[in-house]
């Protein structure tokens, strides 16, 4: 096979010391336009308004995931609280069987006696 042919070689057009399936961070590439990555202004560059504006917002999210968290675990309580006592009532009553069953055997072992 002396042939130099197209298919015979491999050509790698990724940057030099890259890893397989690792890619850069490109909101801090000097190439990205800034647009979809986020912007948020710094505290110091913000008029007063603005920051209160930022801030009752942060505080309305802050409340509304703390009362998600609320309803969720009460929901996830009643729930529990449920599942548990039909776990009880369900061993009560297999326990009350079983210990019928073995009653009635003992009781048929004697009397055959």
């Amino acid at each position: 096979m002396g042939s130099t042919s197209v298919d015979s070689f491999l050509e790698h057009y990724g940057v030099k010391g890259m890893k397989w399936g690792v890619r850069r961070d490109r909101s801090k590439s000097s190439g990205s336009s800034g647009e979809g990555t986020n912007n948020k202004p710094h505290a110091h560059e913000l008029s007063d308004e603005e920051l209160k504006k930022h801030i009752a917002r942060m505080e309305l999210e802050k409340r509304y995931t703390d009362l998600s968290k609320q309803k969720h675990s009460a929901t996830k309580g009643a729930g529990a609280d449920f599942a548990k006592e039909l776990g009880k009532n369900l061993v009560r009553t297999a326990v009350s069987a079983a210990g019928t069953h073995a009653v009635n055997s003992a009781l048929k072992a004697v009397v055959k006696k």
